[in-house]
């Protein structure tokens, strides 16, 4: 064992030369008797004699080792070793502080959402009732039927007006249809120009001529007319289709024919004649050939 003559700290390393904490040269505690000077005129003699550890005594013995071990072991601690721990401390206290300030933030964020939007719609609500000046209200306009518009004549190519139908029933709205298609084709076969034309609407799309007026539908058939003396219409293969909005249709068939007057003419024809049912009346708006079968 060695000893630091300054600071009296004992090592259980033989291997040391040097004390840890001061620097000075260890003692090694070889010298077990020293003599001293005489003091006032007599000499005295003073002999220490360095307690050794016996194998007498071995529960001395351990109890002396542990308290050598703990001894050096609590003064061999690096300068330094408590600065260190205090700022690994301090670290640990503001990596904490950091994250606390962050959740604190995602808290207020989450509460603060609903809460805006709460009052959003609190103040919403508080500028819809009546007589808040805050509040703009547009009024919806609600067009009335006209009674003159209804009641006009079909034949002053005013605008037409179409009838709403929320509730329909397409079976009787195709059979409808079907009787204005029949009465559409006797017209023709009796040359009554005045009753077939009450079957058009005032604007068509004729043939190749879009958006025609009642009257130069009127002025075509005219023509017709005048050149045959007889008119045989055999309409077949019908087929009759009523749009959702129930205020369209569309009806397709065979058309076959036999004039005779001035001229002779026969031929057979695929035909369409569209209808929009106007002051609840279906009448024809598109009038068309999808496909020639034979003319002569």
């Amino acid at each position: 064992m060695k000893t630091c003559p300054n600071c009296q700290t004992q090592y259980t390393d033989d291997t040391l030369r040097f004390c840890l904490q001061d620097g000075a040269v260890l003692d090694d505690g070889r010298v077990t008797q020293q003599e001293t000077v005489s003091l006032a005129g007599q000499e005295m003699e003073t002999v220490a004699r360095r307690a050794a550890t016996t194998d007498a005594d071995p529960e001395a013995t351990q109890w002396k080792r542990q308290s050598e071990v703990t001894h050096v072991s609590s003064t061999t601690e690096k300068p330094g070793g408590g600065s260190k721990l205090a700022l690994a401390i301090a670290g640990l206290a503001l990596v904490l502080l950091l994250l606390a300030g962050a959740g604190a933030i995602g808290i207020w964020l989450y509460v603060r959402g609903p809460a805006e939007t709460a009052a959003a719609n609190s103040n919403n609500a508080q500028n819809s009732k009546p007589g808040n000046l805050n509040s703009k209200i547009t009024p919806t306009p609600t067009a009335a039927p006209s009674p003159t518009a209804q009641a006009g004549n079909m034949n002053s190519g005013s605008a037409p007006v179409t009838t709403p139908t929320p509730d329909f029933d397409k079976t009787a709205a195709s059979r409808e249809v079907s009787q204005q298609v029949s009465k559409w084709k006797t017209n023709a076969e009796t040359g009554d120009l005045d009753s077939q034309m009450r079957t058009y609407a005032p604007t068509v799309d004729y043939y190749r001529k879009r958006g025609a007026s009642r009257d130069f539908v009127r002025a075509d058939r005219a023509r017709a007319y005048r050149l045959f003396d007889s008119m045989s219409i055999t309409l077949s293969n019908m087929s009759v289709t009523i749009a959702d909005s129930g205020d369209t249709a569309t009806a397709v068939f065979d058309k076959e024919w036999v004039f005779d007057g001035t001229r002779h003419s026969t031929g057979k024809v695929r035909q369409q004649l569209q209808f929009r049912k106007i002051d609840g009346q279906w009448l024809i708006t598109g009038e068309r050939d999808l496909k020639v079968y034979y003319t002569n």
